[in-house]
Parts: structure tokens; C-alpha cells; sequence
């Protein structure tokens, strides 16, 4: 049995679209205690990721500028566009899972979107799926 980006992704993702702002993505992801957050367009294909590091960058940035009072409206007025990532590696829901554990250990991404043929979004895979893969493999 080969095993599958499919067998270890999380299909049910918590997703933004490009109009939500800095706002909405620091409260989606305080919320659900989420890192990434795939932001989709009205046809469910992926056109970025936001990264909790990237909006803490971002928060601290505003805070620099703003202070704390105007910083919090500042958030709100800010497009996620801002600070996702567009430039990013994808997988198919096929490739192989050893192919998949290079990726991360080569590039040190906090997380892999698989997509389809079409480009649209299938789910997500962060080294916490590798993690509870092993467990599950462990455990039988």
C-alpha cells in the first residue's frame, strides 16, 4: 500500500477569501488554534496562505506605527492580501508520502495545501498530520 498525501491530509480546513482582513485572519486563527490559514477564491481554488507568523509580523508592525488604540482599527482596515504568502509549494492528494516528508525537511514548510487538477483546495498537511500518522501506524 502506497501511502498518500490523501491519507494523512485535514480535508476540512478553515478557510479566508481575498477580501477578509488582518482582523479576520488573527481572530479565525486565535479561535480554531490554527497556523495556516488557505485563503480561496468564490471557486475554491487557492490564491494564498496566511501564516500565523506572518500576522503577528504584521500586528507588531501596526503597533510600531499605531499604538495600541488605532492598531486595532488599522487590522480591521488592512487586506489579508498584505501578508499572505502567493508563492508556494503544492501537492496533488497522490503524491507519496515519502516524496512529502522531503518537501518538509528540505524546505521547512509549516504546511503543504493539496490541491487538485483544477487548482482547487482539497485540504492541508502539517507536520501535526505526520505526527498523528505515526501514532495511528504506531498503535496498529
Amino acid at each position: 500500500m502506497t501511502h498518500t498525501a490523501e491519507n494523512i491530509m485535514t480535508a476540512s480546513v478553515y478557510t479566508l477569501t481575498p477580501e477578509a482582513s488582518v482582523a479576520d485572519a488573527m481572530k479565525l486563527s486565535k479561535e480554531q488554534n490554527i497556523r495556516h490559514i488557505p485563503v480561496i477564491d468564490s471557486e475554491y481554488k487557492l490564491v494564498g496562505i496566511v501564516s500565523q507568523k506572518s500576522l503577528f509580523n504584521k500586528a507588531l508592525h501596526l503597533l510600531s506605527l499605531y499604538g495600541t488604540q488605532e492598531s486595532v482599527q488599522m487590522e480591521q482596515e488592512t487586506n489579508i492580501k498584505e501578508v499572505m504568502e502567493t508563492e508556494y509549494l503544492t501537492v496533488s492528494k497522490d503524491k507519496p508520502l515519502t516524496d512529502l516528508i522531503q518537501l518538509f525537511k528540505k524546505n521547512r514548510h509549516g504546511c503543504l495545501p493539496v490541491i487538485s487538477d483544477n487548482k482547487k483546495l482539497l485540504g492541508l498537511i502539517t507536520s501535526n498530520n505526520f505526527v498523528d500518522y505515526c501514532e495511528t501506524l504506531l498503535q496498529s
